[in-house]
């Protein structure tokens, strides 16, 4: 079993000149490795969960260290205050990402955490909430609510702040990808709200637009039918 000491020079050995870079960009600090994500699954793979791993790595502070840390943790063994209390400490967008999808929405408190989350005045704890929401329509476990949650989403995504706005806006352009039955609707919507923000989109990415991402999504998914 890998010690604290060995895990965090194992990431220090995964340092990735280009990653830093990246990183940096997207507002990380100083108190990073870059690390590859690649790199940190591999580790990951192999250590399997461990808790008192994860909470020394967390408390590290260090930006992949904590990342890892989201990959290793059993969210079935935290109790509800304490990832609570680790979502609420979490500043950095991505490592919220990772915590959230690994963590909060593989805890048994998960619907509970979400009911918290919601009535919170902060524009990160507002993405998880609405990250929760979309590992739940991707689930395919409910089709219920789906015109209600749609309702929600047009009317108030115009004013949500950045963070939580584009996690919304996913869960409307997934429901338009996914499900048929809504896509005129989720393409509707996103014609009446118009574009989001004003955006440069790289080549080789979808714009944040959802008329135009749901057809791209489409035909994503239409191409990866013909190939088999």
């Amino acid at each position: 079993m890998y010690t604290y000491e060995e895990v965090y020079e194992k990431l220090r050995d995964f340092s990735n000149p280009t990653q830093l870079k990246v990183n940096a960009k997207q507002g990380v600090g100083e108190n990073q490795f870059g690390c590859k994500m690649g790199d940190l699954r591999g580790l990951a793979k192999e250590i399997g969960l461990n808790n008192d791993l994860a909470f020394k790595l967390w408390k590290s502070e260090n930006f992949d260290a904590m990342l890892f840390a989201c990959m290793i943790a059993d969210a079935k063994a935290l109790s509800m205050d304490e990832i609570l209390t680790m979502t609420r400490e979490t500043t950095n967008v991505k490592i919220l990402d990772e915590f959230t999808f690994n963590i909060v929405c593989d805890s048994p408190y998960v619907d509970e955490i979400q009911k918290i989350l919601k009535s919170e005045n902060s524009d990160l704890l507002g993405r998880v909430y609405w990250n929760v929401i979309l590992i739940k329509v991707l689930s395919k476990k409910n089709y219920d609510y789906f015109n209600e949650l749609l309702d929600i989403i047009e009317k108030n995504l115009k004013g949500m702040t950045n963070y939580t706005q584009a996690a919304a806006n996913r869960v409307l352009c997934e429901i338009g990808i996914k499900y048929g039955d809504y896509t005129d609707r989720c393409i509707a919507i996103g014609e009446s709200l118009g574009r989001l923000k004003e955006e440069k989109v790289p080549k080789g990415c979808t714009s944040s637009y959802a008329p135009e991402w749901i057809a791209a999504g489409i035909r994503l998914r239409e191409g990866r039918k013909k190939k088999k």
